[in-house]
């Protein structure tokens, strides 16, 4: 809190308020409501119930009393057609004309109406009390009735009543619809004078007549601009408010000061001036008095005005040369009720208010002041209406001020820094403080400027002041959400930096009152500094960075090419892909616990299970610019250190000012240590060194994060648009030949890959390498090395040299010769392909490159080798089932009836036989395999890969073995092949490639009901040859043949076959041109309708 001094404060105390000076004072101001009201016609002659349920333990004997407490404030004498009507339970018992009421009726005090009611069955009923009274009297004096008890007893109650608060369940009716008025049964009004038990409530029959405008009104003059008076006070009230003191004033008092009550645009009356105050109402026609200096005055709406929306309205006129003076207007109100029920207790002042909140208890709402003076400085209702301890009546009021007097500031208090979007307010401490009229935010650059530019930021308060101990506070809120915003004379302004706060006092700035309070504003997110130029593969290089991984590094016998990074033995290098940071993702290619100690397969990543790396990054608090200028203002900055985090993916401490790591998929990660190092208060830089687990043997488990900062204001970047950081942890790899025919073309190539993915953007410095040597095998099996290449990182082609002579010479130096080229690889972290202990020695053999899992190829150059090829054969014919016939449980006999032969367009069987026939086909395979040179095959390895298509979608595949001899029994397609035990699949990717263990019987499909037809609805075995080719089903209706149906459209079927084999390394080869089959089953029904149909003739020139 910044507080004046002692002396300022003190000196506030004993101000003289009516010296002070005003600009642009409000004289002329109308409080009113915010949606216009409009008053409905009465009925001439009004008719009201007022209606009190009794139960059947009220019913004491068959002859009762209702007891009825009345009194009647005023009777119309030449009213017509008035009366009180009594009923009991539904039935009327009483009728008082109001010509024959007692007279004594209209004495002071209650007056007993006793009524004999007799009961007959005892059931659960009402008394009903019924009054009629016309409300269109020419005094505008109706009849007036009010009812203080009501009670159900078997004698006449003299004594009053014995059970207390008998209408507090009297439920009122009426013709009286008024929108927005709703009238009780009984008011909370206590009828005193009533003997016997309290009653609390009091209810009201007529009084309704022509509407009116009514408030209660006082005036306090207070300290005069010459005079001396008793002042303002503080209110013994509730405690909360502010109290207002009488005060006898300056005799004359002001001339200017008046109150008039208006309809719409149109006064009901004239001004009522405080010289002459209560002129011109006249007390006991139009005022009375209400107690506490305040006279309730009123007037009538004009007839002209009713049915028609208006806004009821005080008009106020107020002096200022009387800094003290007030008005108060108390209890607002538009209403029906005869002014004789107020005047006779002011409990009823209120009661029947079309006003919402017309007494001012609830708040300022639904108020606003309308400036009639054309004043900027009027105050709001929120300023007017307040809870005072000496109202006219209950506690709330509006209090009109002749004059705010200048506010007086002891202390101000704001946030120290404000970031995007913070919700910072200004609290201002002292006296007075009604009269400031907004707060003026100076921005930094603009500190030292004059006012009159407009060039600050306009704060209004959050509302009205409110007492805090003896002092009043106010308070200003504000907020902004980017760094250029409107300023008060429309220009756009930067509001970032050093800001400070002058105030405006009735509407004049007055400079140097809130010098003590100044926020930082700063709304600019810091920035991540990219330094890491393109074509630079070390992720320690450059900001941000990555070092000292824990990498394994590959053995320095391996000799790896000089600019591969990976294979640089050094702490200081980390690879990764070539790409600035600022234009691509950083990938960072690692591999700790590098399995190259054992084969491929046998490699498990997680007996190595954590990463260790040094993350740094350098972030700067960017000032705010604007079309290419920058503004140099002060910056929040970042905070000078903070302890270490328990992971690297939250703020330390929670703090702003630091840094943190943003990702998705966080891996268990802990941090060794955190640092951060100021250059200047806007530029840090920040590392984590940490550790990380590794979360499962995936090949390449990579996680992705990027990195952000928060300044001291709380402001952080949206990353959205950043790169990430994306490490890739590998811990294995392996090379294969992609296609191990290539070694026999002519020039001679290998195209390779490594096992799993291929890292992004590695080439060229990262690239993935392999390594070949070729052997001649000998007659015992071994393998003695003919040549060996460099690390390559492309295929080996004839004109690669191996151990200095070309790949192609030492094939034509070896024709006839049984030869063995192998390959090994190395990834884009480091890791080197495990090698056997005897890779280098003599006596290695195939059978040690396979162990260890090394690819190699096997062949004799120069032999000739006959290429893989496939035959298929597929024979239609119509199939007969028994009835018996169970086909999911492959139970039953199915019969040949019909061969097609070699047919491929067949029809299905008539519909009469469609139950127990179907269309099929035999199906044969022959597989071709090299007899030479590679053809050293595994029979238990080679197989027929079948695919089925319908319509030329892929539907089913699987494996199935050469049957192309007569001998052999051909394949059943539906049986065999389309088989139940199946695979099922959702999609056609699992049925594109074979399986890797080529010697299992298999097959996959989609589900069969995708593909294969079902039996027609009138078979009578459910599983009566149930599964159909072609379309087969319900034939088409005769009476609507559009209906859906099947039997109509003519279905293609495609069956294709390759031989696929392994090779005694394992590889698979397949033939490359599929054999074929196709054909297609109509429906005989359709096809006579297709010949039914009239031609079209078509002419041609």
């Amino acid at each position: 809190m910044h507080r004046i001094s002692v002396a300022l404060l003190i000196g506030m105390l004993f101000l003289p308020l009516g010296a002070l000076g005003q600009s642009d004072p409000c004289t002329l101001m109308d409080l009113t409501v915010q949606t216009p009201i409009t008053l409905q016609e009465l009925p001439s002659l009004l008719v009201e119930t007022l209606a009190l349920p009794y139960g059947v333990s009220d019913l004491s004997s068959p002859q009762m009393k209702v007891n009825i407490w009345l009194k009647v404030l005023h009777r119309n004498q030449k009213a017509n057609g008035e009366k009180l009507e009594i009923f009991f339970n539904k039935l009327p018992v009483l009728t008082l004309p109001a010509n024959g009421w007692p007279t004594i009726w209209t004495d002071e005090g209650w007056h007993l109406l006793p009524v004999n009611v007799s009961v007959g069955e005892p059931i659960a009923g009402a008394i009903e009390i019924k009054s009629y009274t016309r409300t269109d009297v020419p005094d505008r004096k109706p009849t007036t009735i009010l009812i203080g008890a009501v009670q159900l007893a078997g004698t006449e109650l003299t004594g009053g009543p014995d059970q207390a608060d008998t209408l507090k369940k009297a439920v009122y009716q009426s013709e009286l619809t008024q929108s927005g008025l709703t009238i009780p049964g009984a008011y909370k009004i206590t009828a005193d004078g009533i003997a016997g038990e309290a009653q609390r409530y009091t209810a009201r029959l007529g009084g309704i007549g022509a509407p009116r405008l009514s408030a209660s009104v006082r005036f306090n003059a207070g300290v005069g601009a010459e005079g001396e008076g008793e002042g303002e006070g503080e209110g013994e009230g509730e405690g909360e408010g502010e109290g207002e003191g009488e005060g006898e004033g300056e005799t004359g008092g002001p001339v200017n000061a008046f109150i008039q009550l208006r309809y719409g645009d149109e006064p009901l009356n004239g001004e009522l001036q405080v010289t002459g105050f209560p002129s011109p109402y006249i007390l006991g026609t139009n005022a009375f008095n209400v107690g506490g200096a305040c006279v309730r005055v009123f007037d009538y709406i004009p007839d002209h005005m009713i049915l028609m929306p208006f806004l009821p309205k005080v008009r106020v006129s107020v002096d200022p040369s009387f800094s003290s003076a007030f008005w108060m207007v108390d209890d607002f109100c538009l209403t029906y009720l005869s002014p004789a029920l107020e005047m006779a207790d002011p409990e009823w002042i209120g009661t029947l208010n079309l006003i919402p909140n017309g007494d001012f208890e609830a708040g300022s709402y639904p108020y606003v002041v309308e400036s009639l003076s054309g004043s900027i400085t009027c105050p709001t209702a929120h300023d007017i209406i307040k809870r005072v301890s000496d109202a006219c009546h209950g506690n709330g009021a509006a209090v009109f001020r002749f004059r705010i007097a200048d506010a007086q500031i002891a202390s101000c208090d704001v946030e120290r820094l404000a970031g995007k979007s913070t919700n910072a307010t200004l609290v201002i401490t002292g006296l007075n403080l009604s009269s400031i009229t907004f707060v003026a935010l100076v921005p930094e650059t603009y500190a030292g400027r004059p006012f009159a530019e407009g060039n600050y930021i306009q704060l209004s308060p959050a509302g009205a002041p409110s007492f805090v101990g003896d002092m009043e506070e106010i308070r200003f809120p504000f907020h902004f959400g980017q760094p250029f915003n409107a300023a008060s004379n429309g220009n756009v302004i930067c509001t970032d930096g050093l800001a400070s706060f002058e105030v405006a006092i009735n509407g004049e700035l007055k400079p140097g009152l809130l010098d003590a309070c100044t926020t930082l504003i700063d709304t600019v997110p810091p920035a991540l500094v990219i330094d890491t130029p393109g074509g630079v593969a070390n992720a320690c290089a450059g900001s941000p960075s990555i070092c000292g991984v824990n990498r394994v590094f590959p053995d320095a016998n391996w000799l790896m090419p000089a600019g591969w990074v990976p294979g640089q033995i050094d702490p200081d290098v980390t690879p990764k892909n070539a790409a600035s940071f600022a234009v691509s993702d950083m990938h960072v290619y690692v591999n700790p616990g590098s399995r190259q100690d054992v084969p491929y397969s046998s490699a498990d990543a997680l007996s190595y299970d954590f990463l260790e790396m040094l993350v740094k990054a350098r972030f700067v608090d960017v000032p705010p610019s604007q079309g290419g200028t920058s503004f140099p203002v002060t910056l929040s900055g970042f905070s000078a250190a903070a302890a270490t985090p328990a992971t690297p993916y939250v703020f330390p401490e929670g703090r702003p000012g630091t840094a943190q790591w943003n990702g998705t998929g966080v891996p268990a990660t802990t941090v060794d240590s955190y640092t951060q190092t100021l250059v200047s208060p806007a530029d840090m830089t920040v590392a984590w060194r940490v550790r990380m687990q590794r979360g499962s043997n995936a090949d390449d488990w990579q996680t992705a994060f990027k990195l952000l900062a928060s300044d001291r204001a709380g402001n952080q970047p949206d990353t959205a648009s950043q790169n990430n950081i994306v490490v890739h942890w590998l811990y294995r790899t392996a090379a294969r030949f992609s296609d191990k025919m290539q070694v026999r073309s002519d020039p001679p190539s290998a195209a390779w890959q490594l096992v799993g993915p291929k890292m992004p953007e590695a080439a060229p410095a990262c690239r993935q390498l392999a390594r070949f040597r070729i052997y001649r095998v000998e007659d015992n099996g071994t393998l003695t090395p003919l040549g060996q290449s460099e690390w390559l990182g492309d295929p080996l082609q004839g004109s690669t040299l191996l151990g200095g002579t070309a790949f192609q010479a030492i094939l034509r130096n070896n024709i006839g010769v049984p030869l063995c080229l192998d390959i090994i690889g190395a990834d884009e972290s480091g890791n080197v392909q495990y090698v056997p202990a005897n890779y280098s020695s003599a006596g290695l053999t195939v059978a040690h490159l396979s162990a260890a899992g090394i690819d190699y190829v096997l062949w004799v150059h120069g032999v000739e080798n006959v290429a893989i090829n496939t035959d298929i054969h597929v024979k239609l014919f119509t199939e007969s089932g028994l009835k018996e016939l169970n086909e999911l449980e492959l139970t039953g006999t199915l019969e040949k009836k019909n061969s097609f032969g070699y047919a491929t367009r067949v029809p299905l069987p008539p519909f009469d036989r469609a139950c127990e026939e179907r269309i099929n086909a035999d199906v044969r395979f022959r597989v071709i395999v090299p007899t030479s040179g590679l053809s050293s095959v595994d029979p238990d390895n080679i197989r027929i890969f079948w695919k089925f298509y319908r319509d030329g979608a892929l539907v089913a595949s699987g494996l199935a073995q050469d049957n192309w001899a007569e001998s052999a029994r051909p394949f059943n397609l539906l049986v065999d092949l389309l088989r139940h035990d199946a695979v099922i699949v959702q999609n056609t990717e699992e049925m594109n490639t074979p399986p890797a263990n080529l010697s299992n019987a298999w097959a996959c499909m989609l589900p069969r009901d995708r593909f294969l037809a079902r039996r027609p609805d009138a078979c009578m075995y459910y599983n009566q040859l149930f599964t159909r080719l072609g379309d087969e089903g319900n034939p088409p209706l005769k009476e609507n043949i559009n209906a859906d149906s099947n039997r109509r459209n003519e279905i293609f079927y495609t069956l294709t076959a390759q031989t696929v084999y392994k090779d005694a390394s394992g590889y698979l080869f397949m033939d490359g041109t599929p054999a074929r089959a196709s054909f297609s089953i109509y429906a005989s029904e359709a096809e006579s309708m297709k010949l039914q149909d009239t031609p079209v003739r078509e002419f041609s020139r």
